[in-house]
């Protein structure tokens, strides 16, 4: 709970006619507009880089966005050896994976964030995040992980499910893992990192649901706090991912939204094969086994036996829907 909300508020040159809790933060209703205020839980330099993201896209055109209040010309407030934001807000409701006009409503939005993060230049000094290169080495990296998930089960006194049925499809995963990178690697992986350097070109970095919303008449997109320099096409990665594991990995669906996308933001042939090979890379099957080995409990959860049930269920659509994605990058 903040203390001392008025006060905050007042300090931007506002005045607070109501508030109540939402998002893990105050939603403040104020003379100039709904407003978030929050501890600040980043790093001032990710602060920072943040409000230079959402300026860029603000002087492009697009406003729909969180971005921060300044005071004192510094987008947080200090108070009590405590700092605190305060952003635009809207009050829509959060986008809806399982209606496809909405997901599609998503979808073009991020395209069309993505024509506006090109060429973001930041003032000298600043520090500047970037996931560029770094994709390769994180899926060798889960894939070694999932080698020691085997060790472990298999080195296991006695089996429960959830150790037999991951032992039973660990190979079928593991293949398609390895197929992943050595698809990175044969691919133009790394003239895309060069030129996405180049150009400046910015990742949203947590394009989900829970950070689009949508009222009658805009998409609101929020919470960049883990924006970087990367290849965008990792946004839209992500964001099918999710979308396709809540919908059975739905062909049809799968394909809609690429198109979409692609009628807002041109997708070349190098930019639809990046997305298959990360598409095609089993993450899911990954985080589950992570998150068993991690927690090492005596007991099983219940969940991550039903997870790991669930993917494989998928196994059959997602080829599908892979399969169709493949034919459009030749």
């Amino acid at each position: 709970m903040i203390e001392n909300i008025n006060k905050i508020v007042e300090n931007y040159g506002f005045k607070v006619k109501n508030y109540y809790r939402g998002r893990g933060a105050h939603i403040c209703e104020t003379n100039k507009g709904v407003k978030l205020l929050k501890e600040m839980e980043t790093t001032v330099n990710r602060t920072w880089f943040e409000f230079y993201v959402k300026k860029h896209l603000i002087e492009k055109g697009f406003t729909d966005v969180d971005q921060f209040n300044l005071v004192e010309d510094k987008p947080f407030y200090e108070l009590n050896d405590k700092k605190y934001i305060l952003k635009d807000w809207c009050t829509g409701r959060e986008c809806n994976l399982y209606d496809e006009k909405e997901t599609i409503q998503a979808v073009e939005n991020l395209a069309k964030i993505h024509k506006g993060l090109q060429n973001v230049s930041f003032p000298e000094h600043s520090v500047v995040y970037s996931n560029l290169g770094d994709l390769t080495y994180n899926l060798k990296r889960h894939t070694n992980e999932l080698k020691k998930v085997r060790k472990y089960i298999r080195n296991k006194s006695h089996w429960s499910e959830f150790d037999i049925l991951f032992l039973k499809n660990y190979s079928y995963y593991y293949s398609k893992a390895k197929e992943s990178i050595n698809g990175f690697e044969v691919s133009d992986y790394n003239s895309l990192v060069k030129d996405a350097q180049s150009k400046g070109q910015v990742c949203h970095g947590q394009y989900t649901q829970h950070n689009v919303l949508l009222t009658n008449s805009s998409t609101m997109t929020v919470n960049f706090e883990k924006s970087c320099l990367d290849l965008q096409i990792m946004d839209l990665y992500h964001f099918i991912r999710k979308v396709m594991e809540k919908n059975n990995w739905n062909a049809n669906y799968g394909m809609k939204m690429i198109e979409a996308y692609n009628k807002v933001n041109s997708l070349d042939q190098d930019g639809l094969e990046i997305l298959y090979f990360t598409l095609l890379y089993p993450e899911k099957f990954w985080k589950i086994a992570n998150y068993y080995f991690n927690t090492r409990k005596a007991w099983e959860p219940k969940l991550s036996l039903e997870k790991l049930q669930k993917i494989i269920t998928q196994k059959e659509t997602k080829h599908e829907f892979l399969s169709m994605l493949e034919k459009s990058c030749k």
